[in-house]
């Protein structure tokens, strides 16, 4: 069997959230030690947490804490990546899912969806209407 899933689309709300609960429903069915993992995410104000993140981790009560869902917070990647340290998000990154791919028999990735640097102000940048979803199956 496969273990890894890395999932990425264009743009915001193209359904990357409905495909990962039939995808991870699938799944476990054959194991029940899933990851989800997301290797960047926006950093929520007030200390909330990702909801993609939340609803994935308890929809399914995986046995998995919240910290090791993902990578590095979009600010994190951007102060970096400002001081020419690309390595290092990357780095930080493979680290977090190296440890995934330790303790759990299927690691289901969800890619951000918007650029990191660019568009205006430093804001990630959206695409158009019509993005495209693309699933790609890591042996």
């Amino acid at each position: 069997m496969t273990s890894s899933l890395y999932i990425s689309t264009t743009e915001a709300g193209s359904g990357k959230a409905l495909i990962s609960l039939g995808i991870i429903e699938l799944i476990l069915r054959k194991t029940n030690k899933v990851a989800f993992f997301r290797p960047v995410i926006r950093k929520q104000p007030c200390g909330k947490q990702d909801e993609d993140i939340n609803l994935i981790l308890n929809y399914f009560a995986l046995n998995q804490s919240y910290d090791r869902a993902f990578g590095l917070y979009t600010e994190e990647v951007q102060e970096l990546i400002s001081q020419t340290n690309y390595d290092e998000v990357l780095d930080k990154i493979i680290a977090k899912y190296k440890h995934l791919e330790q303790n759990y028999d299927f690691k289901y990735l969800c890619k951000i969806n918007c650029v990191l640097l660019g568009g205006k102000g430093g804001r990630g940048s959206r695409g158009s209407r019509g993005g495209k979803m693309t699933i790609t199956i890591l042996h």
